[in-house]
């Protein structure tokens, strides 16, 4: 028999195929109605890939990885990637060192964020992603205005207590500030050693 949690990863990945389907079939049915079923099955489909890391951290090999190789992916999963609300410096991670962690789960983290920070973004604001050394580890940042305030378990609140304890198990961080209406949170990884 096997174990419940190893059954919760294989209906997670089912439900995963599944939302990938009703996005791909709601673009060709109905461009309207399909841009808002895409959207969410695509932000329900980046929450459901943090399930396994929650339940079971050590199931995930960490990688090297170059930062700009994550952020270059980020765009193409977006349901517009060229959103005006959008804009990602891919030069700011040219440069940087290599990190470790769980890439495909870091980019699930942060394709979660954005959704979610594009929902609340207020009306004519844009939201910016870039990367940035801080000392022995590369944060993954995010800037924009203070959008929709939300319950403790909802919307970019439960995207950040997700990556508290996410990065915390590779040796990362969450970080939030806020200065005005503005605010900055930053999903650091640790530098690859040599």
């Amino acid at each position: 028999m096997r174990r419940p949690e190893e059954l919760v990863f294989a209906l997670c990945h089912e439900i995963g195929n599944l939302l990938a389907a009703i996005r791909l079939h709601g673009r060709w049915r109905d461009p309207d109605t399909g841009l808002r079923l895409s959207g969410l099955a695509g932000r329900a489909g980046a929450l459901l890939a943090l399930i396994r890391p929650l339940l079971s951290p050590g199931c995930a090999e960490t990688r090297r990885f170059d930062p700009l190789e994550l952020i270059d992916a980020l765009r193409p999963a977006l349901d517009d990637p060229d959103d005006p609300r959008l804009r990602i410096d891919l030069g700011s991670a040219a440069a940087l060192p290599p990190v470790v962690a769980d890439g495909e789960t870091l980019c699930q983290l942060l394709l979660a964020e954005l959704f979610a920070a594009l929902e609340d973004l207020p009306e004519g604001e844009q939201l910016r992603l870039g990367a940035v050394a801080l000392g022995d580890a590369v944060a993954f940042v995010l800037e924009d205005r203070l959008g929709r305030a939300r319950g403790a378990a909802a919307g970019r609140r439960l995207v950040w207590d997700v990556a508290e304890v996410v990065l915390a198990g590779w040796g990362g961080r969450f970080a939030r500030e806020t200065s005005g209406d503005a605010q900055r949170v930053a999903f650091q990884v640790p530098v690859a050693r040599d």
